[in-house]
This record gives structure tokens, C-alpha cells and sequence, in this order.
């Protein structure tokens, strides 16, 4: 099949950083991109032919790490993400029960809640789900997904008493009396989560459809995921298993690459057992980097630094993994062939991916690793300048800012933030620096990550000038982030990234220039229409 885009504004976001009018597609892969007359003949006179209208054609949008699984499985949650006050949880948490009449003791799931956007400042406990139901058990996720909210019921199923020790990697809040209080952070949330039953090979197809879909209707045509922890038996094999069927019935609307996370060395052994390894797969579906949690997120005080938080000076933050089990896990994964990748949020635990990496280097010389760390978030101004000097890619999800603006100089201070989300300074010293949006934990669309990063304020404009307005950068900036460094972080920069002459045809049209227009109006724009392996997956 032939394809002839004309009359187009075709930013090809190359090295010479041209901008042409048309492009000729054969099969899958583009074979022209210059004038309407270099691509007319590139193609037959039989081509199909579409019109752009003078609007801007782009790369398609590659999201650099996202959670696709649990955003498609949390499109059926209780959503409370415009909670302003707990009562609002409440109320909408038993409306969810009476709309979808859920039988007794059925698990009743939300999440999206922040507290900072609450009018009691506080995180909603096991008193405030109990006014929802005490037949039900009820757990209702943080924004950030480090942190469920959990009733009676949950606590009581899952036995936890004031005797339960504390689980390593985590921590469940309690009472004066040594009593759950209903609050569990990062890896003490599997006490929970174990015990809700999970959705079925089917279901999850479904729920990955459903994602891609959403991703697709965006301009998204390429999705690296963390999946393997979306549900609770943590099973890949079943989640793989999903996707190659996927991929064999020609239904994926977008490619994936699959960021593993594995719980431990019996995981990981079990995983090389199955003959997986980065770059297995083909350009549909391909498994990726082995990922690591090295500590959890600002919002819950979980995100590890060396010193303690400005407004709770009796933590640092949690680390989940040792250095130790790190290097040791991260050593052979990569001996297996796996590249590396580590969720790192503060600043301590952005150091010990560094150290990490480069112990690595040295115990498997050689070895081919293209490191990265996700989020990035909370960097010191010696680590903005060793992201470039140690060559780790920079992870970042600058749409997280429209959250993060309201709480970060709370939680660790005016010094530490102006180091903090340095985009700017990161592109300046050289580094490699993918965007991502962290999809659910923020939109999955790439025009909300594109205006936090070229305004650095929240969706409605605050602050005037933007949050350390020095740190904007510019749209051209965020757009090759947004693509052809995604690429680069999957080893596959050579075949799409950029709309050249044998890359693969994936591309997105946009219905305004978000080159030429006001940065303010970002968030207006749409895709109007997204191809991707040359064929059309959404059309407005």
C-alpha cells in the first residue's frame, strides 16, 4: 500500500532539522520526504493520497515509560481525581457501589486521590473508608500509586494487626495503639494487593486494547511500559503471554517495549528460563530493560535523600532495594543480557543508580548497558551535570509538575527544589533526555507533558512566568525528546525517531503548530491523525 501526505508542514526532526512538504510511504516504511514533487515520484500514480492542509506532521509521539497495563485495568476504578475534600471520596465511593451494584464483600477499587488538593491536607485513612462500607473491602490509590488507602475490611482480610512487622521496602502508617490506620506505602502494599483477585488473560487483553487505544487517539505510536507489577500475582509470563497473542491477531495499535520489573533472583532466573532477554520480540511487541524501584515518590515521603524532609524531619524517604541487591540483580540481568533502568525519584537514590551502573560497567566489562533512570525528579546540581558525564539517560515526565508545583518547596525546601526537575540544564550539559507522562499517574496525552515542560506552571497557568522559569525549554526541545530520544533509550533510534527515507512510517498530525503558536494554548491541540507501520490507527 502507497501513501502520498502533501501540502503538509512535515518537521522531520532529522539532524538538519528540516521542514518539507510532503512524504511518500511504501508498506510500512517512508521512502520520500522532501517537495511534493521528490515524493510524487517516489510512489505510483495509484498511491492514496491525503491532504494535510498545512497542518504540522510530527514523528509519532514515543512515550518513554508509562504503567499501560494498570492505566487500562484502573479505566473501570471509583475515579477520584477531582476529589477536593474526603467527603467527596466518600460519596463517590458509595455511589460507585450503588452504580455498579458490587455484591458483598466484592473489592471496591479507586484511585487518582491527592491530599494536597484535599481541604483536610491529609491522607484519607481507614475511619473515613469505613463511612463507605464496612461489607466491602475498599482500597482507593494515591495519584502517585505509591501509596492505597484501605478500610477495615482490606486490613482484616489481609490479617494485619498491631503485631504485623513492618515489611521491607515499605510501611503501613499506624495508630497509638500500634493499629493499621488504613495507610500502606510502596512495597507494603502488596499486602493488600495480594489478596485481590486479578483479572484473566482475556481481561487483560482487554484493558492493554483499551490503553492502546487511548494512547493511539493521541498520537502516541510507540508505549514503553512497566507492566509486570499491574497485577497481583505479578505474573509475566501471563502478561507476555497477552500481548504475543495480541500481536499474532494483527491488533496492536501501537508498538511496545516492556520496561521488566522482576521481585527478585528467583523472578529473574525464572524469566531468563523463558528465553527473554532485551530485544526479544520484533517491532510490535519487544521486551526491554530490567527495571528496579529504588525508592518511592515525594508525595508520600517515600522518595530517598540523604537528608531528611523539610516538613518531616523524622524521615528520609524509603529505600526498596539495598545497594547490595541492586548491584547484585542489576549484575546478572545485564550478563543475561538485559539493559538497565531504575524508577529513582530523590536525590540518594539517584546516586545509587549512578553507583550502581558503574559497578556494573566494571564487574561485566565489557557490557552494553544504555542506562537510564526514571523520574529523575528531585536531582542535585552535581547529578544534573553527571547525568551527561556518566551517560545515564534522564527519564522525565514533566506533566508531573502540574501536581508537583503545589508540594515539592513544602517537602524538601527552596534549595534542594531549584536543582529539582532541571530540564534545561540537563539538555544543556549533553544529556540524553526522553519524555514520558508516567500514564495513569498523569495524562497519557503528549500535549500536557509538551506545556508543563515549555511553561513550567500547573494546567491553569499558575505560577505567572512559570515554577523556576529558567528551566523551560523550548517546544522543538520537548518534541525530539518526546521522540526520537524515546527511540534512542530502546536501542532503536536507527529505525523510527525521525521522519527519514527507510525509518519505519509512524507519524502523527497535529491540528494546530505547536511550533508557531501561543504556548498557552497547548493544551488545545489534537491529533487528527495517527499512523502507525504505514497504516492509519486513528483519524479524527
Amino acid at each position: 500500500m502507497e501513501k502520498l501526505i502533501y501540502n503538509a508542514k512535515i518537521y522531520t526532526m532529522d539532524e538538519e532539522d528540516r521542514i518539507c512538504e510532503a512524504m511518500a510511504i511504501k508498506g510500512n516504511k517512508i521512502v520520500a520526504v522532501g517537495t511534493f514533487e521528490q515524493a510524487s515520484k517516489a510512489v505510483s500514480d495509484t498511491a492514496e493520497k491525503i491532504d494535510a492542509i498545512g497542518r504540522v506532521v510530527l514523528p509519532g509521539f514515543n512515550d518513554a515509560h508509562t504503567h499501560l497495563l494498570k492505566a487500562g485495568i484502573s479505566q473501570k476504578y471509583c475515579d477520584l481525581t477531582k476529589a477536593t475534600k474526603i467527603d467527596h471520596i466518600i460519596e463517590w465511593g458509595k455511589n460507585y457501589i450503588k452504580r455498579n451494584n458490587h455484591k458483598e464483600d466484592a473489592w471496591i477499587l479507586g484511585r487518582g486521590w491527592n491530599q494536597f488538593y484535599l481541604e483536610e491536607k491529609r491522607m484519607p485513612n481507614r475511619f473515613d473508608l469505613d463511612k463507605i462500607s464496612m461489607e466491602h473491602p475498599i482500597a482507593f490509590i494515591r495519584l502517585c500509586e505509591h501509596t492505597v488507602a484501605v478500610n477495615s475490611k482490606a486490613i482484616e482480610l489481609a490479617g494485619i494487626t498491631k503485631n504485623t512487622p513492618q515489611p521491607q521496602g515499605g510501611e503501613f502508617e499506624t495508630l497509638e495503639n500500634g493499629e493499621p490506620n488504613g495507610i500502606f506505602k510502596d512495597l507494603a502494599r502488596d499486602m493488600i494487593y495480594s489478596i485481590i483477585g486479578e483479572q484473566s488473560k482475556e481481561e487483560i487483553k482487554e484493558c492493554i486494547l483499551t490503553a492502546l487505544q487511548m494512547a493511539s487517539s493521541v498520537g502516541v505510536t510507540s508505549i514503553q511500559t512497566d507492566d509486570f507489577w499491574s497485577i497481583p500475582s505479578k505474573d509475566f509470563k501471563k502478561i507476555i503471554k497477552a500481548y504475543e497473542e495480541l500481536r499474532a491477531e494483527g491488533k496492536l495499535p501501537v508498538r511496545v517495549y516492556e520496561q521488566c520489573v522482576l521481585e527478585d533472583m528467583k523472578a529473574l532466573e525464572s524469566f531468563f528460563d523463558c528465553g527473554y532477554k532485551t530485544g526479544y520480540g520484533d517491532e510490535f511487541f519487544k521486551i526491554g530493560p530490567f527495571k528496579m524501584f529504588v525508592d518511592g515518590a515525594m508525595g508520600s515521603r517515600t522518595a530517598y535523600f540523604e537528608e531528611v524532609y523539610s516538613d518531616d524531619p523524622k524521615t528520609c524517604g524509603i529505600l526498596i532495594h539495598s545497594p547490595e541487591t541492586m548491584i547484585e540483580m542489576m549484575t546478572i540481568a545485564n550478563k543475561g543480557g538485559m539493559n538497565l533502568i531504575a524508577h529513582a525519584i530523590g536525590s540518594k537514590a539517584i546516586t545509587m543508580c549512578f553507583d550502581t551502573y558503574e559497578k556494573v560497567k566494571r564487574i561485566n566489562k565489557p557490557c552494553f548497558i544504555r542506562p537510564a533512570i526514571i523520574h529523575a525528579q528531585a536531582t542535585s546540581e552535581k547529578q544534573n551535570s553527571e547525568f551527561a558525564e556518566k551517560d545515564v539517560i534522564a527519564v522525565v515526565d514533566p506533566s508531573v509538575l502540574n501536581d508537583d508545583i503545589h508540594m515539592v518547596e513544602q517537602r524538601i525546601g527552596y534549595e534542594r527544589s531549584k536543582h529539582a526537575y532541571n530540564y534545561k540544564t540537563l539538555l544543556q550539559k549533553k544529556a540524553h533526555v526522553a519524555i514520558s507522562s508516567d500514564w495513569p499517574i498523569n495524562p497519557i496525552n503528549p500535549m500536557c507533558a509538551i506545556y508543563a515542560a515549555v511553561t513550567r506552571t500547573d494546567y491553569k497557568g499558575f505560577p505567572e512566568g512559570g515554577w523556576f522559569e529558567e528551566q523551560i525549554i523550548s517546544v522543538h526541545d520537548t518534541v525530539k525528546s518526546f521522540t526520537y530520544e524515546p527511540a534512542y533509550l530502546s536501542n532503536e533510534e536507527k529505525v523510527k525517531g525521525t521522519l527519514e527515507v527507510g525509518k519505519l512510517a509512524d507519524i502523527v498530525m497535529l491540528s494546530h503548530n505547536i511550533f508557531e503558536m501561543k504556548k498557552d494554548d497547548l493544551l488545545s491541540v489534537k491529533a487528527v491523525l495517527t499512523m502507525m507501520d504505514g497504516k492509519v490507527v486513528y483519524q479524527a
